[in-house]
């Protein structure tokens, strides 16, 4: 070796050479200086802390990880999950080779994901001359700082996870949120709610995985919704593909299903909200996002279904509750058959008679007319059967 061995390094020198498998023998020396000089990949204290059991057998943490860790599919970092990454080739699962070692050689060549929450295509889509350079992309990530960080996860907001908790400023942001989102409640971004989510979710989530991870890994198996104001099942209704081709509904909206006029939740038109808000650049916030964030507290109406003007007006206990009108409504209102729109019940004022909360429903699910449909909407109402003669 042509750097002077440390007592580190002479543990992992003893550790390697006890190794039955020369291939993996040969990685791990060639690995050596990087993992001794730059901690790179491995975090001594996160291991150690996940598995006390290493501290009680004396090895030295790393030596320990190579010789039993990485076949127990241990995690030897924050951001590294060894099971979610050999899930992606039945190939790297059959050869037992160490998954972390595996990575740093191979795995970046052939755009594997080493954590749920760190997206190898997308991040190398950020940052462009990466992939020219061969740098490992989650290396990369770790070891940049400051405004040059580039967020690795389309539901991961780097830039405003740090403006709403501005104590994770000073370490990996998405580090932080791995280890403590769960227990701080902390939100990934806007429209992944941690402690809506928790409260559904909360005892199906294994002790070592963040909420995020684990509606990344469910969310096609299950029905899983991320927020109040995210129907997954609404969204995959009206998106039969995206079923058929597992792609993450959250992920979808945001990266295209908004701009296509997707809507998350029967109430919300996402055209309506763009064309009703041409203040608004659209480019950098989700329509739905920028009503979570903003537009709600400015009285901005996510359809012409729901008016939050009326809605509160008529409703004050929302605002005494500091709840966003529409997530109310959508929670307890519509149960309660409170009224959504003054100017879509004059509509029907010729008739006498108002809209019942399950007409108003049943349009608001069908197929997300635009405003400019509710006129003909008012005149062909749907059969439903009703409770009364007076219900619409």
């Amino acid at each position: 070796m042509a750097h002077s061995a440390s007592p580190k390094v002479l543990t992992v020198l003893h550790a390697a050479r006890r190794m039955n498998q020369q291939e993996l023998k040969r990685t791990a020396l060639s690995l050596l200086h990087r993992f001794d000089s730059r901690q790179a990949l491995f975090d001594e204290a996160y291991y150690t802390g996940l598995y006390p059991d290493v501290l009680r057998s004396g090895m030295d943490p790393f030596a320990h990880y190579l010789e039993h860790g990485s076949r127990e599919l241990r995690r030897p970092h924050p951001l590294f999950d060894p099971a979610f990454y050999i899930s992606q080739s039945s190939t790297l699962a059959a050869s037992r080779a160490c998954p972390l070692l595996h990575y740093l050689s191979q795995g970046q060549q052939e755009r594997l994901d080493p954590h749920p929450l760190f997206s190898t295509p997308y991040y190398l889509e950020r940052c462009p001359r990466l992939a020219q350079s061969g740098q490992n992309p989650l290396l990369h990530f770790v070891q940049t700082s400051g405004p040059h960080r580039v967020s690795p996860h389309p539901l991961f907001d780097l830039e405003g996870y740090i403006k709403r908790y501005p104590d994770a400023a000073q370490v990996n942001p998405l580090i932080h949120f791995v280890l403590h989102g769960k227990a701080q409640r902390r939100n990934p971004c806007t429209l992944f709610d941690v402690d809506f989510y928790l409260r559904q979710y909360g005892p199906l989530i294994a002790p070592e995985l963040d909420p995020l991870s684990h509606f990344l890994l469910n969310v096609h198996t299950r029905v899983l919704h991320p927020h109040p104001l995210f129907d997954v099942t609404y969204y995959l209704a009206n998106r039969e593909d995206l079923r058929a081709s597992r792609t993450n509904p959250l992920e979808h909206y945001l990266r295209e299903g908004a701009e296509q006029g997707c809507n998350p939740n029967p109430y919300f038109d996402s055209r309506f909200y763009i064309q009703t808000n041409k203040d608004v650049d659209f480019t950098k916030r989700s329509p739905l996002a920028h009503f979570v964030e903003i537009g709600a507290a400015q009285g901005r109406n996510p359809s012409a279904l729901f008016d939050i003007k009326f809605y509160t007006n008529l409703y004050p206990d929302v605002l005494l509750q500091k709840f966003n009108p529409l997530h109310h409504f959508l929670a307890y209102g519509k149960v309660e058959g409170r009224r959504t729109s003054g100017a879509f019940e004059q509509m029907f004022r010729p008739s006498g008679r108002l809209p019942s909360g399950r007409y108003v429903d049943a349009c608001a699910r069908a197929a997300a007319p635009s405003s400019a449909d509710w006129q003909k909407l008012a005149g062909r109402r749907p059969q439903l059967r009703r409770k009364s003669a007076h219900a619409v």
